[in-house]
């Protein structure tokens, strides 16, 4: 009796205390854990960020060095040395984070998808099987090392940029880029001085080309090639006039991108860069094409006024106009020996190629006499680098890329979505005219690639939100976002 009795005063008396307790200690555990762990989260979401801007900060700022740097390779147009640069530790970095975020299970982090980045990956594998063909393979090591890079950077991107927030956030840092690498060129412009980089020994802000062969001087930034320049200058600005015609910007970003779409006009001419002349006219001309029926009036006319004023500077007699019209003999001359060369690689090496980095170590072999006194570089055209150097699959995968990246975007454009659809379009409109200045140069470096790399996986990014919408997810961003359509891009 008495041991039932003792039974009974516990069961009546311990256990709701007990039930109570455990509410109460659970409580205030999450409450401890969550006020240590707080300042820690919000910590690694900005160490984030901060990296995130870092990279696409580097697009136009170039920051790193090459290791085993050879001035033969780099001033014939091939990759001179291993580049690390502060993306390379950005990305370092970021994937660290990720990766001990994951193991201690600190964040759930998104589901790993890595479909989008299989015509990369295709990509990486053909350059790589190139280099069995090779004789020296450690020169081709050096742009396989930069194409890892891209890779990861693209894996990264269409992993972690998912909201609407941090598709904003990447397009207000490669605006700052924009606006930097424009107001860089038109300060050096003005001063007529060389800068050189505190603590960066052999990188120089050329105020003009060192030869002085041009009547003009023709500026490449922090980008060093005028031709570099003036095609990022062109992507950038296609990319920030279609966010001006396309989205309803509060006045504060209005008058942000009113005033880099001027600055960056003013160092686009400063490149004499017709390439990027053309690409920027012709993308510029398919977004108006394209969106006409959607541009209010006074959008309309602001397109109608800055066609008559290209028309004016183009029918006057001024240095951009002579620049134009002006038959420049030498140099399309030597682009079009350089593609016969490139041509001659192909049909001997059509399926491998020469190997990766190796167009430029070949070409004594191909220049016959008819080549004799001709500017030997690296061929002025990317699509005919790419299957010279690392065969007909590579180029096939980097059009499957370019094609798959322009048709998500295209099909985002087509949902008409108010919120999402037009930037999409902007980005679309800007690979256009990446492709176009890829015609016309060899796009060897990093600061075009990678500017690739995040317009494209902003795309993806975009698709993937009106995949998941059309299919009725509402766990998707875009449904979890849906009260934000029609406010204006913030």
């Amino acid at each position: 009796m008495i041991r039932n009795y003792q039974v009974t005063v516990s069961a009546g008396h311990g256990g709701p205390r007990s039930h109570i307790g455990s509410h109460a200690l659970s409580a205030a555990g999450s409450a401890v854990a969550g006020g240590v762990l707080l300042p820690f989260a919000v910590s690694v979401t900005v160490l984030r960020k901060l990296l995130l801007a870092i990279m696409i900060l580097d697009i136009p700022l170039q920051i790193g060095a090459h290791l085993f740097w050879s001035e033969e390779l780099g001033e014939s147009g091939a990759v001179g040395g291993l580049e690390v640069s502060v993306t390379t530790v950005a990305l370092c970095s970021l994937y660290l984070l990720w990766f001990v975020g994951h193991v201690s299970r600190r964040e759930t982090g998104p589901t790993v998808s890595l479909s989008p980045a299989l015509p990369l990956a295709l990509y990486l594998m053909f350059e790589a099987v190139s280099l069995l063909a090779a004789r020296n393979p450690t020169v081709g090591l050096y742009e396989v090392f930069l194409t890892v890079q891209m890779l990861l950077l693209y894996v990264y991107l269409i992993n972690w940029v998912r909201t609407r927030r941090e598709v904003a956030f990447v397009i207000k840092i490669l605006l700052l880029g924009l606006v930097l690498e424009a107001g860089i060129m038109i300060a050096v412009k003005i001063s007529g001085h060389d800068v050189q980089i505190p603590g960066l020994p052999g990188h120089t802000i050329l105020a003009g080309e060192p030869d002085g062969a041009e009547e003009f001087s023709r500026l490449g930034g922090t980008l060093v090639s005028p031709n570099v320049a003036g095609s990022y200058l062109s992507i950038m600005l296609t990319v920030v006039i279609g966010l001006l015609l396309l989205t309803r910007l509060r006045a504060w970003y209005k008058t942000v991108a009113l005033i880099s779409i001027s600055l960056g006009i003013i160092a686009l001419l400063f490149t004499y860069s017709r390439e990027g002349w053309l690409a920027l006219f012709c993308s510029t001309v398919f977004l108006c094409c394209v969106s006409w029926r959607g541009l209010r009036l006074n959008k309309r006319l602001m397109v109608a006024g800055a066609m008559a004023a290209v028309l004016v500077s183009l029918l006057s007699d001024t240095e951009l106009s002579r620049r134009l019209r002006d038959n420049d003999d030498s140099g399309a001359h030597s682009r079009i020996a350089l593609n016969k060369v490139a041509i001659r690689m192909i049909e001997d090496h059509p399926i491998i190629g020469v190997g990766a980095n190796k167009f430029t170590l070949n070409l004594r072999n191909y220049a016959t006499r008819e080549f004799m006194g001709e500017w030997l570089y690296a061929v002025h055209n990317k699509y005919l680098l790419i299957w010279a150097e690392t065969g007909l699959g590579s180029l096939l995968a980097y059009l499957w890329f370019l094609a798959a990246s322009l048709r998500r975007g295209w099909q985002c454009w087509k949902h008409k979505d108010p919120l999402y659809s037009p930037p999409a379009l902007a980005l679309v409109c800007g690979v256009c005219a990446l492709m176009i200045c890829d015609m016309f140069q060899s796009d060897r470096g990093r600061p075009l690639v990678q500017l690739l790399m995040v317009l494209t996986a902003l795309i993806g990014t975009t698709w993937s939100w009106m995949k998941s919408t059309s299919n009725g997810h509402r766990g998707s961003p875009i449904r979890g976002e849906a009260i934000l359509a029609r406010q204006q891009l913030t």
